[in-house]
């Protein structure tokens, strides 16, 4: 339950993106006793940002619409990063892995590719399947994918 918690709270906006930082949110303490749940939780609940891709599959994916009511981790990235991106995306897995399926199988991963010029819906398909065939892949042209990052408030690919 204590990964559980920090998962359900984990509404993160994070990724690597071509050119630019990856950046992160402030947290604020837990409230509850340090052996209530280990983690932090967000400051306030993050909007969901609106917008609409096309997912692996060549479906139109509103994340809005898919995501509502659901605990989502939004990441934005490219297949061919070196190393924060696969790292990041098998230590959201691993997390997974660890909480009850109640939760896990109500968990969105949403991955959005930051290189729509390279990142072919199958070559992002292998890469998620590398962590999970449950997570989620969006791609569109580089315009929609910067107005989706924009939407999150992430800054857009350089």
């Amino acid at each position: 339950m204590k990964i559980a918690v920090t998962l359900a709270a984990a509404f993160l906006l994070s990724g690597c993106s071509v050119g630019a930082a990856a950046t992160t949110t402030p947290v604020a303490a837990p409230a509850a006793s340090p052996a209530a749940f280990h983690g932090r939780e967000p400051l306030q609940p993050s909007a969901r940002p609106a917008f609409v891709l096309t997912d692996t599959s060549g479906a139109a994916y509103d994340f809005t619409a898919q995501t509502a009511g659901k605990p989502t981790l939004l990441y934005f990235g490219y297949t061919n990063c070196p190393d924060e991106c696969p790292t990041a995306m098998a230590d959201i897995a691993g997390a997974l892995r660890q909480v009850p399926e109640s939760l896990r199988s109500r968990t969105r991963v949403v991955f959005v590719t930051t290189d729509p010029d390279r990142d072919t819906a199958p070559l992002i398909r292998r890469f998620l399947d590398q962590f999970s065939v449950d997570f989620v892949g969006l791609r569109g042209t580089q315009a929609q994918v910067d107005a989706a990052a924009v939407a999150t408030g992430a800054a857009a690919a350089e």
